[in-house]
Protein backbone atom coordinates (compact mmCIF):
# COMPACT_ATOMS: atom_id res chain seq x y z
CA UNK A 1 0.00 0.00 0.00
CA UNK A 2 1.40 3.40 -0.99
CA UNK A 3 0.43 6.68 0.61
CA UNK A 4 0.90 9.80 -1.45
CA UNK A 5 0.72 13.15 0.29
CA UNK A 6 -0.28 16.12 -1.81
CA UNK A 7 -0.12 19.43 0.11
CA UNK A 8 -1.94 18.48 3.31
CA UNK A 9 -4.14 15.83 1.66
CA UNK A 10 -3.25 12.16 2.01
CA UNK A 11 -4.27 9.78 -0.76
CA UNK A 12 -4.29 6.01 -0.34
CA UNK A 13 -3.19 3.98 -3.33
CA UNK A 14 -2.42 0.32 -3.96
CA UNK A 15 0.64 -1.05 -5.67
CA UNK A 16 4.36 -0.37 -5.57
CA UNK A 17 6.99 -1.33 -3.07
CA UNK A 18 8.73 0.82 -0.47
CA UNK A 19 11.25 -0.18 2.23
CA UNK A 20 8.98 1.09 5.03
CA UNK A 21 5.79 -0.25 3.52
CA UNK A 22 4.68 3.14 2.17
CA UNK A 23 6.12 6.21 0.50
CA UNK A 24 5.13 9.86 0.34
CA UNK A 25 5.64 12.58 -2.24
CA UNK A 26 4.82 16.26 -1.92
CA UNK A 27 3.03 18.35 -4.50
CA UNK A 28 5.02 20.92 -6.45
CA UNK A 29 5.91 23.91 -4.27
CA UNK A 30 5.47 21.99 -1.03
CA UNK A 31 8.16 20.88 1.39
CA UNK A 32 8.40 17.65 3.34
CA UNK A 33 7.60 18.01 7.04
CA UNK A 34 6.82 14.47 8.24
CA UNK A 35 5.91 11.08 6.72
CA UNK A 36 2.27 12.15 6.71
CA UNK A 37 2.46 15.89 6.12
CA UNK A 38 3.69 18.38 3.53
CA UNK A 39 3.60 22.16 3.89
CA UNK A 40 3.05 24.37 0.86
CA UNK A 41 5.44 27.31 0.45
CA UNK A 42 3.75 30.70 0.47
CA UNK A 43 3.64 32.98 -2.59
CA UNK A 44 6.58 34.93 -1.14
CA UNK A 45 8.75 31.81 -0.81
CA UNK A 46 10.44 29.36 -3.15
CA UNK A 47 11.01 25.69 -2.53
CA UNK A 48 14.70 24.90 -1.96
CA UNK A 49 16.49 22.79 -4.57
CA UNK A 50 16.50 19.75 -2.27
CA UNK A 51 12.81 20.19 -1.36
CA UNK A 52 13.58 20.54 2.33
CA UNK A 53 12.81 24.19 3.00
CA UNK A 54 10.84 27.21 1.83
CA UNK A 55 13.24 30.08 1.13
CA UNK A 56 12.00 33.70 1.24
CA UNK A 57 12.03 35.63 -2.02
CA UNK A 58 12.72 39.35 -2.35
CA UNK A 59 9.28 40.96 -2.39
CA UNK A 60 7.79 44.42 -2.05
CA UNK A 61 4.33 45.98 -1.93
CA UNK A 62 3.06 48.38 -4.53
CA UNK A 63 0.85 51.43 -3.90
CA UNK A 64 -2.27 49.26 -3.99
CA UNK A 65 -0.86 46.94 -1.33
CA UNK A 66 -0.26 44.08 -3.72
CA UNK A 67 2.88 42.04 -3.13
CA UNK A 68 5.26 41.56 -6.08
CA UNK A 69 8.17 39.13 -5.75
CA UNK A 70 11.32 39.11 -7.84
CA UNK A 71 11.73 36.38 -10.46
CA UNK A 72 15.14 35.43 -11.78
CA UNK A 73 15.69 36.34 -15.48
CA UNK A 74 15.94 33.60 -18.10
CA UNK A 75 19.76 33.42 -18.05
CA UNK A 76 19.95 33.30 -14.23
CA UNK A 77 19.47 30.45 -11.75
CA UNK A 78 17.73 30.75 -8.39
CA UNK A 79 20.18 29.73 -5.66
CA UNK A 80 18.29 28.55 -2.59
CA UNK A 81 20.99 26.73 -0.60
CA UNK A 82 24.43 27.53 0.81
CA UNK A 83 27.53 25.45 0.04
CA UNK A 84 26.92 23.39 3.18
CA UNK A 85 23.36 22.54 2.15
CA UNK A 86 21.61 24.89 4.56
CA UNK A 87 18.89 27.13 3.09
CA UNK A 88 19.74 30.69 2.10
CA UNK A 89 18.18 33.56 4.02
CA UNK A 90 16.81 34.80 0.70
CA UNK A 91 16.69 33.42 -2.83
CA UNK A 92 19.70 34.70 -4.81
CA UNK A 93 19.67 35.15 -8.60
CA UNK A 94 23.04 34.19 -10.13
CA UNK A 95 23.84 34.80 -13.79
CA UNK A 96 25.23 31.85 -15.74
CA UNK A 97 28.69 32.41 -17.25
CA UNK A 98 29.23 32.80 -20.97
CA UNK A 99 28.85 29.41 -22.64
CA UNK A 100 26.35 28.16 -20.05
CA UNK A 101 22.57 28.32 -19.79
CA UNK A 102 20.16 28.05 -16.88
CA UNK A 103 18.52 24.65 -16.45
CA UNK A 104 16.42 24.29 -13.30
CA UNK A 105 18.84 24.96 -10.43
CA UNK A 106 22.11 24.68 -12.35
CA UNK A 107 24.08 26.33 -15.15
CA UNK A 108 24.84 23.72 -17.82
CA UNK A 109 27.26 23.83 -20.73
CA UNK A 110 25.73 25.20 -23.92
CA UNK A 111 27.80 25.34 -27.13
CA UNK A 112 25.40 27.74 -28.80
CA UNK A 113 25.60 30.12 -25.81
CA UNK A 114 29.37 30.49 -26.25
CA UNK A 115 28.98 32.08 -29.68
CA UNK A 116 28.56 35.81 -30.15
CA UNK A 117 25.44 37.27 -31.71
CA UNK A 118 25.10 36.50 -35.42
CA UNK A 119 27.32 33.42 -34.99
CA UNK A 120 26.26 29.77 -34.75
CA UNK A 121 28.11 26.73 -33.38
CA UNK A 122 29.52 24.41 -36.05
CA UNK A 123 31.36 21.34 -34.77
CA UNK A 124 32.80 23.17 -31.76
CA UNK A 125 33.58 26.47 -33.51
CA UNK A 126 31.56 29.66 -33.88
CA UNK A 127 30.89 30.59 -37.52
CA UNK A 128 29.18 33.81 -38.68
CA UNK A 129 25.69 33.31 -40.05
CA UNK A 130 26.62 35.47 -43.04
CA UNK A 131 29.41 33.03 -43.94
CA UNK A 132 26.96 30.12 -43.87
CA UNK A 133 24.25 31.84 -45.89
CA UNK A 134 26.75 32.94 -48.54
CA UNK A 135 27.97 29.39 -49.22
CA UNK A 136 26.61 27.65 -52.35
CA UNK A 137 24.48 24.58 -51.71
CA UNK A 138 26.36 21.28 -51.71
CA UNK A 139 24.91 19.12 -54.51
CA UNK A 140 26.99 15.95 -54.84
CA UNK A 141 25.62 14.14 -51.75
CA UNK A 142 28.93 12.31 -51.27
CA UNK A 143 29.72 13.80 -47.87
CA UNK A 144 27.92 12.84 -44.69
CA UNK A 145 26.21 15.58 -42.68
CA UNK A 146 29.07 15.72 -40.17
CA UNK A 147 31.70 15.79 -42.92
CA UNK A 148 29.93 18.71 -44.56
CA UNK A 149 29.88 20.55 -41.23
CA UNK A 150 33.62 19.91 -40.94
CA UNK A 151 34.09 21.39 -44.41
CA UNK A 152 32.26 24.56 -43.39
CA UNK A 153 34.21 24.85 -40.14
CA UNK A 154 37.62 24.21 -41.71
CA UNK A 155 36.86 26.55 -44.58
CA UNK A 156 35.96 29.42 -42.25
CA UNK A 157 38.96 28.82 -39.95
CA UNK A 158 41.24 28.62 -42.98
CA UNK A 159 40.13 32.10 -44.05
CA UNK A 160 41.26 33.27 -40.61
CA UNK A 161 44.76 31.91 -41.27
CA UNK A 162 44.44 28.63 -39.36
CA UNK A 163 47.05 26.40 -41.05
CA UNK A 164 45.73 23.17 -39.52
CA UNK A 165 42.21 23.94 -40.73
CA UNK A 166 43.53 24.58 -44.25
CA UNK A 167 45.38 21.27 -44.27
CA UNK A 168 42.35 19.38 -42.94
CA UNK A 169 40.24 20.97 -45.65
CA UNK A 170 42.86 20.08 -48.29
CA UNK A 171 42.76 16.45 -47.13
CA UNK A 172 38.97 16.40 -47.52
CA UNK A 173 39.37 17.87 -50.99
CA UNK A 174 41.81 15.10 -51.99
CA UNK A 175 39.63 12.37 -50.47
CA UNK A 176 36.74 13.66 -52.59
CA UNK A 177 38.80 13.48 -55.80
CA UNK A 178 39.22 17.24 -56.17
CA UNK A 179 35.49 17.71 -56.59
CA UNK A 180 34.33 20.76 -58.53
CA UNK A 181 31.13 21.06 -56.50
CA UNK A 182 30.74 24.75 -55.60
CA UNK A 183 29.71 23.83 -52.05
CA UNK A 184 32.28 21.07 -51.59
CA UNK A 185 35.63 20.88 -49.77
CA UNK A 186 37.69 22.25 -52.70
CA UNK A 187 35.95 25.61 -52.82
CA UNK A 188 38.94 27.59 -51.51
CA UNK A 189 41.12 26.25 -54.29
CA UNK A 190 38.65 26.22 -57.19
CA UNK A 191 36.98 29.58 -56.50
CA UNK A 192 39.01 31.50 -53.88
CA UNK A 193 37.80 34.87 -55.16
CA UNK A 194 34.23 33.99 -54.14
CA UNK A 195 35.02 33.05 -50.53
CA UNK A 196 34.46 35.91 -48.03
CA UNK A 197 37.51 36.62 -45.86
CA UNK A 198 37.72 38.72 -42.68
CA UNK A 199 39.59 42.01 -43.07
CA UNK A 200 43.28 41.81 -42.28
CA UNK A 201 43.69 38.11 -43.14
CA UNK A 202 43.90 38.28 -46.92
CA UNK A 203 47.68 37.96 -47.18
CA UNK A 204 47.91 35.09 -44.69
CA UNK A 205 45.00 33.31 -46.38
CA UNK A 206 46.55 33.76 -49.84
CA UNK A 207 49.91 32.36 -48.73
CA UNK A 208 48.37 29.29 -47.09
CA UNK A 209 46.09 28.45 -50.01
CA UNK A 210 48.75 29.00 -52.69
CA UNK A 211 51.26 26.93 -50.73
CA UNK A 212 48.84 24.01 -50.48
CA UNK A 213 47.81 24.02 -54.13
Amino acid sequence: MVYQVEGSRQVEEYGGDAPAGFSCTCAAGSRWESPARCLRCSSSEQLAADGGACVPRRCQKDAAGRVACRKCPADYIAVTQNWDGSPQREVQCVKCARGYRAQRHACVRCDACACARNHVPVRGSCVPKAFLTSRPKYEEKMLTANELLDVVKFEYLCTLGDVRACRSLANLCVRNSYTADRGGPCRLWTQPAHVPRPAGNNHCFHVIVMRDR
